[in-house]
């Protein structure tokens, strides 16, 4: 009876041993997940925080986006559409490390810039975000686009733009804020 006592008594060591183990083996992974999450995903919004002043981007990082800043029309803003919409954009690559991200140029070419209902129709054909200037650069580049609003709409919209990237090996970024169009 002694020998089965030590032996309940040593598998009773044996699992109180692994159980530590496993709890140990979790915190640690817990730990190295954390350490990672803070480093990768939390790093990048402080700083893209820290780059755009928010007293000039009415709709936190709608406008700001890997380097893209949306110089106008800004968020939120009246815009006439008897003459068209401009958009304007500076595309500046040079704080790719910093941020982490950056917006793929190709051919002139930064994206497409969509107009859309609060329904989700278009309310303007999709038109290229392109330059004139040399784009193949890390330096800051102007970006331009023309948009003629279709069948005389007012009210309010949103414009969205998505990334060229011809890549299939990354997701393309994408950047929309409201407007109100006027005649």
């Amino acid at each position: 009876m002694n020998t089965e006592n030590q032996n309940h008594d040593q598998n009773k060591s044996q699992n109180i041993i692994i159980s530590i183990g496993i709890i140990i083996l979790f915190l640690a992974g817990l730990f190295v997940y954390t350490n990672y999450y803070e480093k990768n995903v939390l790093k990048n919004e402080t700083v893209k925080d820290e780059l755009v002043d928010q007293d000039e981007v009415p709709v936190k990082l709608t406008e700001f986006n890997c380097g893209l800043t949306i110089k106008s029309p800004k968020s939120g803003q009246s815009v006439s559409a008897s003459t068209g919409i401009d958009i304007v954009a500076l595309l500046d690559n040079s704080e790719r490390d910093i941020l982490g991200c950056s917006w793929v140029a190709f051919e002139a070419q930064i994206g497409v810039v969509y107009v859309k209902d609060g329904n989700g129709n278009n309310i303007a054909n999709p038109t290229p975000l392109t330059t004139t200037e040399e784009w193949m650069t890390d330096a800051p580049v102007n970006y331009f686009a023309h948009l003629n609003i279709l069948n005389n709409y007012t009210g309010d919209a949103f414009i969205i733009i998505n990334e060229e990237n011809p890549s299939d090996a990354t997701v393309s970024k994408t950047i929309s804020f409201p407007l109100t169009i006027t005649q």
